[in-house]
């Protein structure tokens, strides 16, 4: 964006008060992250501008684009929450190191699953799962994706791009329980898996909101407890059902 304000040369300078005078009156487009799509949907409820998107309520977007409703909202008032790294000491591309690595973990049922609820208690497994790994090799990712065997043995992956990189098991979950019901269709499933892509160092940079600190610490102190009683010393409430009835077989 800012490159587009000074051309030639593409250099500009913003001071921290520079993003609203130069910004706002933007349309949304023209903001990082937003393509044609998002920005028509926009339009639906009223959103033209980047200053009209700063202005509305982040959660009231939820509903049309899940977690990034919040974020775009945040990119709006100039905080893209990203680690702006030179090149000459890593950089992006070398921090990524192989843009196409994940980490992900999946479940082979013993017979066909259909009913949602229970398969969104797995994905909370596997959302968990994942995210432990995260943290413990030091990666946060901007792709989620499910991967789904049906009954009849057709395989799909579907996936949902974020504007922030993450770690958060809370936010795999709700992602992928969405990807799931956009795409199930009432089938049965024999095969359900979870994995984050696109994979970034989160370094040293914190959350910059408060209830993102607490949920870093929470599940930094979850981790510790489990390095040291066992995996099973602590596990999401929705997924202490799942645990002992040998359902399905995990990798």
């Amino acid at each position: 964006m800012a490159t587009a304000v000074n051309k030639p040369n593409g250099v500009t300078c913003l001071l921290p008060g520079d993003f609203e005078r130069i910004f706002w009156a933007r349309p949304t487009a023209e903001l990082w992250g937003v393509g044609t799509e998002t920005s028509r949907a926009l339009e639906q409820v009223g959103i033209t501008t980047i200053g009209q998107l700063a202005a509305a309520d982040g959660e009231s977007l939820v509903p049309m684009f899940g977690v990034a409703g919040r974020v775009l909202v945040r990119m709006a008032h100039g905080d893209g929450g990203g680690e702006v790294v030179p090149y000459q000491v890593g950089g992006i591309i070398r921090s990524m190191s192989g843009i196409s690595r994940s980490v992900g973990h999946e479940v082979t049922f013993p017979r066909d699953r259909s009913d949602s609820r229970h398969l969104e208690r797995h994905l909370l497994l596997l959302s968990d799962k994942v995210s432990r790994r995260l943290r413990r090799d030091g990666w946060a990712g901007h792709r989620i994706v499910i991967r789904i065997r049906f009954h009849e043995g057709q395989a799909i992956s579907r996936q949902q791009s974020l504007a922030t990189p993450t770690d958060d098991d809370r936010i795999i979950h709700r992602v992928s329980c969405r990807l799931l019901a956009a795409n199930q269709g009432g089938r049965s499933i024999r095969l359900l898996g979870v994995s984050v892509g696109h994979l970034v160092r989160p370094g040293t940079i914190h959350p910059l909101f408060e209830e993102d600190q607490r949920t870093r610490r929470l599940g930094e102190v979850r981790d510790r407890l489990r390095d040291r009683f066992g995996e099973s010393s602590i596990m999401p409430g929705g997924v202490v059902a799942l645990l002992g009835r040998g359902d399905g077989e995990e990798s």
